[in-house]
């Protein structure tokens, strides 16, 4: 939804007015809605809020009132909608029949929570505009201003946070590997120098964070991919008028059983985090240092020893 976005000069953002409570409940099932307060029993004849199911029976209205729009002019989350076009007479032409299906199925918006002709808007918590696919400062500013963390609790809540933004962040997964080691059970809480090291890390990472494209599908995809004995780190970018484009950053932290082959088998581990991708040409990247020196002196450990050894005497 974000890649669809981005890279558009204008935008109109709406929002619909009074959420769940557009879509009607059946008369047969409204009883199922029934509570009693003080001034006596009743029942719901609108969706309210608060039902299990609710979420998603909102989504799929909105979804199918848009459907032959959706990923051509206007992207749909819930009661929000994202209006684009490439340029402003489209973008408005986009707009018009938009409103005109609103009033079709008597979707009503909320006027005063509507931006029309933007250059840029917050969508899922990232900023998006013509230049691609950004953080939002506000949030950012938030987590600059947190305190140096004192509880498991407070660790827990700043790497939430911070990981929702680690697309952005290169290395995210080995910066943070102090601090995840202390959500670990039967851990002592010692926030030490090296944990304070990577905490600052990761708030200068989100400053300098670069601006991420959406993927072009003209073009060729390349995955550069590196590992260490605990962590795996792959970006995946086009080239695109000789200025290679950031579409996303990828880390892993490995679990234990993983870290015998992690940093022997990179290429293995990329392709598993862009497996799916399809496109016209996949351009790949790594360090064969690990590999050449299997050549040379043989026996890595683990399962991977005897296929390197193998590539060695065929190449030999």
């Amino acid at each position: 939804m974000l890649e669809r976005l981005a890279n558009h000069p204008f935008y109109c953002f709406l929002d619909g007015y009074s959420g769940f409570f557009q879509i009607p409940i059946h008369p047969n099932d409204q009883e199922k809605t029934t509570f009693t307060c003080p001034y006596g029993t009743f029942a719901y004849r609108r969706m309210p809020f608060g039902l299990c199911n609710a979420p998603a029976t909102f989504q799929r209205c909105m979804t199918s009132i848009f459907s032959d729009l959706i990923e051509e002019m206007v992207e749909v989350f819930m009661d929000d909608f994202s209006v684009y076009g490439a340029s402003f007479s489209s973008c408005l032409s986009n707009l018009c029949r938009v409103l005109q299906r609103c009033e079709e199925t008597n979707l009503v918006l909320n006027w005063e929570k509507c931006h029309f002709m933007v250059r840029e808007g917050i969508v899922l918590g990232h900023k998006i505009s013509e230049k691609g696919i950004e953080l939002d400062r506000a949030k950012v500013d938030v987590m600059l201003q947190l305190p140096v963390p004192k509880t498991v609790k407070d660790i827990r809540s700043f790497l939430g946070h911070a990981g929702f933004y680690r697309r952005f962040i290169k290395d995210f997964s080995k910066i943070a590997r102090p601090l995840t080691r202390l959500l670990c059970k039967e851990t002592d809480f010692e926030f030490d120098e090296e944990c304070h090291k990577s905490w600052t890390l990761l708030k200068d990472a989100l400053v300098s964070a670069p601006i991420v494209q959406a993927p072009n599908w003209d073009h060729p995809f390349e995955i550069m991919c590196d590992a260490s004995d605990y962590a795996v780190g792959a970006v995946l970018g086009q080239k695109i008028d000789k200025k290679l484009n950031v579409i996303l950053i990828y880390p892993y932290l490995s679990c234990f059983y993983q870290d015998r082959y992690l940093s022997h088998d990179p290429r293995r581990s990329g392709k598993r985090s862009f497996g799916s991708l399809v496109g016209p040409e996949l351009i790949f990247y790594q360090d064969m240092s690990d590999e050449r020196l299997s050549r040379a002196h043989g026996d890595f450990d683990g399962s991977r020893g005897p296929r390197y050894r193998a590539q060695g005497l065929g190449s030999s």
